[in-house]
């Protein structure tokens, strides 16, 4: 009986492995590359040499990553763990911080001490006080949780910062008359951030109100994938999805704090046009 229960979990376990995706299989999805290429070339898009560069990029730095990812999970170690976050944090501040039209000065540091309050401080509240990891910084639970925050996190930020330029832009008579009848730069701007917050994080409230409708997310979908309980695979979604959220959130509304002063010279309480409009030659 004990050979037949035995015999039953091996072949139960060898189903449940991962299919194996080999370079041959690999080099198939090259077809999917191809099709989308010859259709922009049919409608004379021109993104056909785009795509191409993109799919090359994104074979190169994916497989990059997994195998830096694995010499990390190998070390277990704190120091790798931080060289990675920082690596991901910088690189989320820079791309958010060179999205908006016109160059915002400062910027750059506001971008980056957003995220790391917002996205970071949630990532490590997760690990810590929720998952319970021993260590909070495990390398297998911290990066792959840090990358989705912060991906999400950097979109929104990045779309905060270029909407408020187009919403100063837009509503820059009403916000200079408000300062003339002797409101603050805060308040009178303060119609124009709240516009740019909110669509900012619209991204993010429709993901939640579709996820699981329209799409399984990447973290549910690899669960699934690798064999694991949908229930858990759920439970673990609902959970970054939140994450997701308050990283997104926080980040957002600091980097709306920090900013909104940019647009104005703090002496005179005047608007700086060159920090929302192209200047005329």
């Amino acid at each position: 009986m004990s050979a037949v229960v035995s015999e039953t979990a091996v072949r139960a376990a060898g189903a449940a492995e991962v299919v194996p995706l080999g370079n041959d299989r690999l080099a198939l999805t090259l077809v999917f590359v191809a099709l989308s290429m010859l259709v922009t070339r049919w409608l004379q898009v021109g993104l056909e040499m785009d795509i191409a560069w993109a799919a090359v990029r994104t074979a190169v730095q994916l497989l990059t990553v997994g195998f830096v990812l694995r010499l990390i999970f190998e070390a277990d170690a704190f120091l790798p763990v931080l060289a990675a976050t920082s690596v991901m944090l910088f690189t989320a501040t820079w791309t958010a911080s060179r999205r908006t039209a016109q160059p915002l000065p400062g910027l750059l540091p506001a971008a980056l001490i957003a995220l790391s309050v917002g996205a970071v401080s949630t990532i490590v509240t997760v690990t810590y006080a929720i998952i319970h990891v021993q260590p909070f910084w495990a390398p297998r639970y911290f990066i792959p949780l840090t990358g989705m925050i912060l991906g999400n996190a950097m979109n929104t930020t990045a779309l905060l910062a270029e909407r408020l330029q187009a919403e100063v832009a837009a509503r820059e008579k009403e916000i200079e008359e408000l300062l003339c009848l002797g409101a603050s730069p805060r308040q009178a701007i303060a119609p124009a951030l709240r516009a740019s917050v909110r669509s900012a994080l619209i991204p993010v409230v429709n993901n939640m109100l579709t996820v699981g409708l329209v799409s399984l997310p990447g973290m549910m979908t690899g669960q699934i994938l690798g064999n694991g309980s949908t229930d858990t695979a759920a439970r673990y979604q609902i959970m970054v999805m939140y994450m997701i959220t308050s990283g997104s959130t926080l980040s957002c509304c600091i980097l709306a704090v920090l900013i909104y002063g940019k647009f104005f010279d703090n002496r005179a309480w005047q608007l700086l046009r060159e920090r929302y409009a192209p200047v005329k030659i």
